[in-house]
């Protein structure tokens, strides 16, 4: 091998010894704790790190050697007296590898190795929470080493636990909600100890005030059927985010989740309980729920106090929207009246004045807060103005026991209906002030002309007043009046 070969072959040895010298001090420093280069947690990346370490530390050493060898022997131009430098440089490698290692295995045992973790489930809680935190902590130490578990707020150390182990540890840790007792921010510690080595990992613990949580809801307590009603879930307490669950029972059950919902009534009449549970962050539970009917269809109906009427007069109407015991619909209702398609009132009752004869259609619109509608309507029959009229000849004297006849006419009104389908007015004749009802009461299928006769009466010397009134069905009046005189 020539000179100038020897000195590249020996550069190159020190360039690998070198690399591999610091690779193997810093994975070996790694395995103490320090994490240089790579970070060890588990057991079995401790004993693969510090193997490989004390390898590459050896390798290095070696290589070195072998390298400064070949470097000075390329610089005094010395020549191997091997025919085969390759294989006695190979040779001088091995052994400087055997040497270097069982050097090193007796300077470098195996450093103190401790590391700690927590796994925290949730960084808060509350005074007064039921729910107990679980800490999940994992350890690792290479040697028989202590751990401890601490939590404090303050100067003051409210949860202590302790426990002596060697390699590989993982449990839950249980803290009861009773070590919360105030608010504030807690400081979690978990420390492994070996002697003048440890490794501690901190977290923190923030617990909030307490304050109960209360969920409300608020949505229709009556429905119609095929109705689809919105139910809002407000929750007040606690500490957020929360989780809302809807429970809807009835025909089926139906679990729903968020604070807003939909929901289709069927035809259910028994009811729907609907139910509504929050949970927040710290799992703390608090349900309420009220009872949802299920009611018919909304129905509009209204009564009337005249289904005939004379002109002039003014008629009541009361809007319903209930059908015999059960309510119909679901309120509020709004109300729209109309006389002839024309808008004329919007309360639940009203009324309104008739002032020409002629049938009138009254209709009334309900619509209710589920924004059905019903329509209902009848006709309204509007009679003439009722008039009581006489005809002649007027005779205004009479003696002795003269008999006169009076004719009349009654035109307009409403009839009185009798069980014969024929109608009647009543006309009343009065003497003096005294009132004499005809017998026949003047029955009549029809208006027209009717007679009556005046007969005998007691009349009184000299003037006598004379007065016919005429009243139908709906309680008009028409008056007629004259002066009799009468001798005897």
């Amino acid at each position: 091998m020539r000179n100038k070969t020897k000195l590249i072959f020996g550069s190159i040895l020190l360039i690998l010894g070198i690399v591999s010298l610091v690779f193997g001090l810093l994975l070996y420093i790694d395995t103490s704790g320090l994490n240089v280069l790579i970070y060890i947690y588990h057991e079995h990346e401790f004993e693969l790190a510090y193997v490989l370490s004390r390898i590459l530390i050896a390798w290095g050493v070696a290589l070195l050697s072998s390298g400064i060898i070949f470097v000075l022997m390329g610089a005094i131009q010395s020549e191997f007296k091997s025919k085969k430098p390759m294989a006695a440089a190979l040779s001088v490698l091995v052994v400087g590898l055997a040497v270097t290692g069982l050097f090193i295995d007796v300077v470098l045992p195996p450093p103190v190795h401790v590391n700690a973790k927590i796994d925290e489930t949730s960084q808060y809680t509350q005074v007064g929470s039921q729910r107990p935190l679980i800490y999940n902590v994992s350890s690792y130490s290479n040697y028989y080493s202590t751990e401890y578990f601490n939590i404090s707020l303050g100067s003051k150390l409210v949860f202590y636990q302790s426990v002596n182990f060697t390699g590989y540890k993982n449990t839950s840790i249980c803290i009861p909600p009773s070590t919360f007792s105030s608010p504030g921010n807690y400081s979690v510690t978990n420390t492994i100890t070996h002697g003048s080595f440890n490794k501690e990992y901190s977290s923190w613990l923030d617990v909030k005030p307490y304050s109960p949580m209360k969920i409300t809801i608020t949505g229709p307590s009556e429905a119609t059927y095929g109705y689809t009603g919105v139910f809002h879930a407000s929750v007040v307490g606690g500490y957020g985010p929360y989780k809302i669950k809807w429970d809807i029972s009835g025909e089926h059950n139906h679990i729903f989740t968020g604070s807003n919902i939909s929901f289709t009534f069927g035809n259910y009449y028994y009811g729907y309980t609907v139910k509504a549970c929050a949970i927040d962050a710290y799992d703390s539970v608090n349900c309420t729920y009220f009872n949802a009917y299920i009611v018919n269809n909304l129905t509009a109906s209204y009564s009337t106090t005249y289904q005939q009427l004379d002109c002039g007069m003014t008629d009541v109407f009361n809007g319903s929207t209930y059908s015999g015991f059960e309510q119909t619909g679901v309120g509020p209702y709004y109300y729209s009246w109309y006389e002839n398609g024309n808008l004329f009132a919007t309360n639940e009752n009203t009324s309104f004045q008739f002032n020409s004869p002629g049938v009138y259609n009254v209709s009334l619109v309900v619509r209710d807060s589920e924004n059905q509608s019903s329509i209902c309507y009848q006709d309204i029959q509007v009679n003439p103005r009722l008039t009581l009229w006489s005809y002649g000849p007027y005779i205004t004297s009479i003696s002795g026991n003269q008999q006169v006849d009076f004719w009349y006419n009654v035109t307009g009104g409403t009839w009185y209906q009798n069980v014969s389908g024929f109608g009647h007015y009543d006309v009343t004749f009065y003497i003096n002030g005294a009132g004499f009802l005809p017998y026949n009461s003047f029955f009549s299928n029809d208006i027209g002309h009717y007679e009556f006769q005046l007969g005998s009466f007691d009349l009184s010397t000299g003037g006598n007043s004379f007065k016919a009134v005429a009243q139908d069905g709906v309680d008009q009046t028409s008056t007629f009046s004259m002066e009799v005189y009468y001798s005897s």
